[in-house]
């Protein structure tokens, strides 16, 4: 008996060893297929399509613009430049840019005489004594007038008593008017070298005004300093600033799509709004424009008249002109 009781609880020590073995592996099973169906479920969630938000909206049919765009400034479209009528030293001018002008009215430059060359002072000597030498010679002259003029005196009333001839007292009338003319000649001779010694600062020299051709603005002053000028030299500039344009230098490939009465667009010019505009002339003739970069570009000037009202694009008139351009961008549209 003692020996079955021990055989017994052997069989029962190893049918527990077994069921414990199989309830380990099942667990091990178990969570090694949660993991591998976790995997499986992430990838299909990482490579599954996932939905797009798109916009909805009605397809219609329209036109469709085509545009070319390029840099430009703003300039004033009549300009009037006045030159000096004659050589001479012009005077400071007090007008300065942005000053208002009238056609006719406002002075806007003053020519004197220019100084002549400083003489030598040997040649300042010779014309001194040319001037005593004249006024010495009228002198003599004025004396022989006074004694032609005497002797006419005291034969006039000989000649008409009969006590002296009438031919003597034609002789002296006729000396007397002689000496007259020859005295007038050394006085005008005298004028003369006097003039050698006369400045152009001198009292009564002439003087020429010059007034603004046109009602505006002054938009440049090319002659602001006193200094001697040669006829033609262009001194101020005067222009209407209500009516402006803007010109574009556009790419030659993009100027031949651009014809004249287009619709166009001037934008970033710093202003809030776009300001409407007009192709009012294409140039016919190209020039050639080194870009930044160093690139020789063909290009042609493209003029805008702007349409829209004068508040909207009144403010580019403070920065029309040359070296004070207002950047902006056209387009041209189709």
């Amino acid at each position: 008996m003692p020996r079955q009781s021990s055989q017994g609880q052997s069989s029962q020590g190893q049918l527990g060893l077994a069921r414990s073995s199989r309830g380990k592996t099942s667990r091990r099973w178990i969570i090694v297929g949660g993991v591998a169906v976790a995997v499986i479920f992430a990838m299909v969630m990482m490579f599954a399509p996932h939905p797009v938000a798109v916009d909805q909206g009605r397809v219609t049919r329209g036109p469709i613009d085509e545009s070319v765009s390029d840099l430009g400034q703003a300039r004033v479209r009549e300009a009037y430049v006045t030159a000096a009528p004659v050589a001479g030293r012009l005077q400071r001018t007090p007008l300065k840019v942005g000053d208002l002008v009238t056609a006719g009215a406002t002075v806007v430059a003053r020519i004197r005489p220019a100084s002549a060359a400083l003489p030598d002072p040997s040649v300042l000597a010779q014309r001194e004594a040319a001037v005593t030498a004249a006024r010495a010679d009228r002198d003599r002259l004025a004396a022989e007038v006074f004694r032609a003029s005497a002797l006419v005196a005291r034969t006039r009333p000989l000649a008409e008593q009969g006590v002296v001839s009438r031919q003597s007292l034609d002789d002296a009338v006729a000396a007397a008017q002689s000496a007259q003319r020859a005295m007038a000649g050394a006085s005008a001779r005298l004028q003369a070298v006097q003039a050698a010694l006369i400045g152009p600062d001198a009292q009564g020299s002439g003087e020429v005004v010059i007034k603004a051709p046109a009602s505006g603005f002054v938009t440049r002053v090319l002659e602001p300093s006193e200094r001697t000028v040669s006829a033609g030299t262009p001194l101020i500039e005067v222009s209407d600033t209500g009516d402006l344009e803007a010109a574009i230098e556009f790419l030659s490939q993009d100027a031949v799509r651009i014809r004249e009465g287009m619709a166009a667009e001037i934008y970033d010019w710093g202003g809030p709004a776009v300001i409407p505009a007009r192709v009012r002339r294409v140039e016919p003739e190209g020039f050639t424009k080194t870009s930044a970069l160093g690139v020789e570009e063909q290009r042609a000037l493209v003029l805008l008249q702007f349409t829209g009202p004068p508040e909207q694009w009144s403010r580019l008139a403070a920065v029309t002109g040359s070296g004070a351009g207002c950047s902006c961008a056209a387009k041209p549209l189709r």
